[in-house]
């Protein structure tokens, strides 16, 4: 881990290949796993369905295809995947493959980027109308220059933010398409969307969980990889304990219970689930509920910010505006009185 804790230079394992490493995004993905599913569910063998299945650079596929026909074992080939591939899908098939479980692993990763897409729209869509606010701010806020005759002041002024304003969109979009762990730690300092952070991590946590499990992984080798692959700090470190435990034999949810860094219902719902036998039907449940939080606190944040900004901007104006009447009053004093 790089210093200060950020996550952003932890390694994915093995050499990666090239490719396109801006990412795949997850309606393509979903229907590259579901296209892989379909395809070794009907007999075909995994390079033939890499062959026909579409949705990710061809390149890769032929590249991976190349790699499978010269012997190369599918773990040992995920591990040197191309930079769009996540790295935690990467983690699930390859407990998958060892354990002859890949077709319902598949479907389950393309019903995760299903339910993936329609949250990135949504998350867009909350994105909008706040960068359309500070958009308008950065044009009112000059606006004195302007009204006092100086445009090129103005333009100047409006300039010197808008151009800073859109590189960092245009970074944060490419740190979102490479889904670079830099961003979710510097989500973590913005006021907001902390918490916005810390669920989304459970979310991608407890579906990875689930899809070890699901694909045969022991709950020690689980709850390592899916801890090591963890996004947030506090949840990486809870999984190794958990991990040391389950590895001496003794059930996860014994080691939970004496856990404080992960919420009471996450903690509930896995040692319920771990005795009654439905524990991936509750890891299922409790990524959609992390998932669906993780809205939750990204819809405030889109709500409050806009209006915070526009108090700014009414302040501002206000100030402005006091200010240009007092000079005027100082102006026309000695010929008034």
């Amino acid at each position: 881990m790089a210093p200060w804790g950020c996550p952003c230079s932890q390694k994915s394992g093995g050499a990666q290949r090239g490719g396109n490493v801006l990412g795949v995004s997850h309606k393509k993905l979903s229907s590259w796993y579901l296209q892989l599913a379909q395809q070794l569910a009907a007999g075909t063998t995994l390079t033939e369905a890499l062959a026909n299945a579409s949705g990710v650079p061809s390149r890769d596929s032929l590249e991976m295809i190349e790699e499978l026909s010269r012997g190369v074992s599918l773990p040992e080939t995920l591990e040197r995947a191309p930079g769009w591939w996540p790295r935690d899908d990467r983690v699930i098939l390859a407990a998958a493959a060892r354990s002859g479980r890949m077709v319902p692993s598949l479907y389950l990763l393309s019903q995760k980027h299903k339910d993936l897409a329609r949250h990135s729209a949504h998350a867009m869509g909350a994105a909008v109308y706040p960068l359309f606010v500070l958009h308008f701010a950065v044009l009112i806020l000059p606006l004195p220059e302007l009204i006092m005759g100086s445009a090129e002041v103005y333009a100047r002024q409006v300039i010197s933010v808008l151009l800073p304003l859109w590189l960092l969109i245009g970074l944060f979009v490419v740190a979102a398409r490479k889904r670079s762990a830099c961003l979710g730690f510097a989500l973590g300092f913005v006021p907001g969307l902390r918490g916005y952070r810390r669920a989304r991590a459970l979310a991608d946590f407890c579906f990875t969980l689930e899809g070890l499990i699901s694909a045969g992984e022991s709950y020690s080798g689980a709850w390592e990889q899916a801890g090591s692959s963890a996004e947030h700090r506090v949840v990486r470190r809870c999984a190794a304990r958990v991990a040391e435990v389950a590895k001496q034999g003794r059930a996860p949810g014994e080691a939970l219970q004496r856990e404080r860094a992960l919420p009471g219902n996450f903690i509930s719902l896995y040692t319920v689930g771990e005795k009654s036998g439905r524990l991936e039907e509750n890891l299922r449940e409790l990524a959609n509920h992390f998932q669906e939080e993780a809205q939750g606190k990204l819809a405030a944040a889109s709500f409050w910010y806009p209006k915070l900004l526009f108090i700014v901007i009414a302040a501002w104006l206000a100030v402005k505006i006091l200010s240009f009447y007092t000079g005027l009053y100082e102006q026309m004093d000695p010929l008034l009185f």
